[in-house]
């Protein structure tokens, strides 16, 4: 995980809607952590609100099941907007989330490619061996019953490797095994960050809710945001639309889609 640089406060304003509920995660159980408030009344007689997003299973099961582990909830919601517009202003604090990614990505390729490139060798010597045994048969060096077992036992090695190596070419050609492009999630994450500076609250929850797999907490700070990236995220983001308003977000970003896939990123 790369390093990141603390996030300062935004000059979105949030006006209460609790953008992102459900998306947090309590640090103590792995519950969602949902809205919580405390109303407190100053000693001028003012009443002071304060929004916080509280451990879901403390607030319906109470203490004995978890904590509050309440964070708050301007500081969330700030938090998580500057980070995503950081990172998608920030060229090379892109590029350098992605690089690590697909090096862990290539890391987890190679022992399949290997393992693809052995047993296309032993498929191979086992066609070798075929036509050994038949050549010995025609020499009478074996007898019919001989060939047959043999023969027997080579088509049944070879289904077995076959069998094997759609099960790593299925993995190797999954999503998971896919190198992650620079230009796709700057494309996705720019529109986000348009519409994030302009959209009503309610529209800024879906969205959030739509690219952010969850959030982790410690120490009632936030340490890592998931981002989720799939056919719904690319079709909201990169889909062409007539207009903004039609749209809902949609923008087109070009002429030619790139082909959907489905990763995350934590940022």
């Amino acid at each position: 995980m790369l390093q990141k640089s603390k996030a300062v406060a935004t000059s979105r304003t949030f006006d209460g809607k609790y953008t992102l509920t459900g998306l947090m995660r309590c640090p103590q159980c792995g519950a969602a952590m949902v809205a919580s408030r405390t109303v407190n009344k100053l000693k001028d007689g003012t009443t002071v609100v304060r929004r916080y997003y509280s451990c879901a299973n403390f607030k319906s099961k109470g203490s004995s099941v978890c904590r509050a582990n309440s964070v708050r909830a301007d500081y969330a919601e700030s938090f998580v907007y500057q980070r995503i517009k950081e990172v998608i202003n920030n060229e090379q604090t892109l590029k350098d989330i992605i690089s690590t990614m697909n090096q862990q990505r290539k890391g987890n390729t190679a022992p399949l490619q290997e393992e693809l490139k052995h047993i296309e060798q032993k498929v191979d010597s086992i066609e070798g061996k075929r036509e050994k045994y038949f050549i010995l048969f025609e020499e009478e060096l074996v007898d019919r019953e001989t060939l047959a077992n043999r023969l027997d036992e080579l088509k049944a090695e070879r289904e077995r490797l076959l069998a094997r190596k759609s099960e790593i070419e299925w993995e190797l050609g999954n999503d998971n095994s896919r190198l992650v492009d620079y230009e796709y999630v700057r494309a996705i994450l720019g529109q986000l960050d348009q519409i994030l500076g302009k959209a009503p609250t309610e529209q800024i929850k879906s969205l959030l809710h739509l690219v952010i797999k969850q959030i982790s907490v410690k120490n009632r700070k936030i340490e890592t945001i998931e981002l989720n990236f799939d056919e719904n995220t690319q079709k909201h983001f990169l889909g062409s639309a007539p207009s903004d308003e039609e749209s809902e977000g949609a923008f087109a970003v070009s002429k030619q889609k790139p082909t959907l896939y489905k990763f995350s990123l934590i940022i």
